[in-house]
């Protein structure tokens, strides 16, 4: 919590932060430190649902994204494995209350996109994982159960789609109809 106002403080430092730990060869030399990335990972899932600038959310969204990496990476990295294995309840969390609550990311730009790349690497690499903290996550977003299936059925469908345009479009739609929710449940 302290953590995450003092970067809603600064959301063009945020933003650098996270675009500067989003680049490949950053990255690759973060995932060597795993101790050093999961915090990094939890300072970014802590700040995201409070933050308001689209910018900083893309890039921590960015950054979140790349966290898996390919198949092969990522079951030969155990640090790396390991940290995004304890880290995904946390971060599925923070991306399903910033997707319900930030208008900004019913947009289909980096925002969004960059979120919607992470569950779908995730879907390919854990899928397993990904079911139960997805699941956590949209219940502690207060996503009604029918609303929560099809966003997920969605999000875990990838290969289903034809296009990756037609997927995100889909996801869009859905994120907007999850907003509109949860704009009526706090007004009722």
């Amino acid at each position: 919590p302290g953590q995450a106002k003092e970067m809603q403080s600064g959301p063009s430092t945020v933003a650098a932060l996270y675009r500067l730990l989003a680049d490949e060869r950053v990255r690759a030399l973060l995932f060597q430190h795993s101790e050093l990335a999961g915090r990094c990972v939890v300072m970014a899932a802590q700040a995201l649902p409070e933050l308001t600038s689209a910018d900083a959310a893309a890039a921590i969204l960015s950054f979140i994204a790349g966290l898996i990496g390919s198949q092969e990476e990522f079951s030969a990295e155990t640090g790396r494995r390991s940290m995004v294995l304890a880290t995904l309840p946390d971060v599925c969390r923070s991306i399903c209350l910033a997707l319900t609550s930030h208008e900004h990311l019913a947009e289909l730009d980096d925002g969004l996109t960059n979120a919607m790349e992470f569950f779908a690497r995730c879907a390919e690499v854990i899928p397993a994982e990904l079911q139960a903290a997805l699941t956590s996550g949209l219940a502690h977003a207060q996503v009604r159960e029918w609303s929560a299936a099809r966003f997920q059925k969605i999000v875990t469908g990838r290969k289903e789609f034809a296009r990756k345009g037609e997927w995100l479009d889909q996801l869009q739609q859905i994120v907007c109809e999850l907003q509109r929710e949860r704009r009526r449940a706090t007004i009722f």
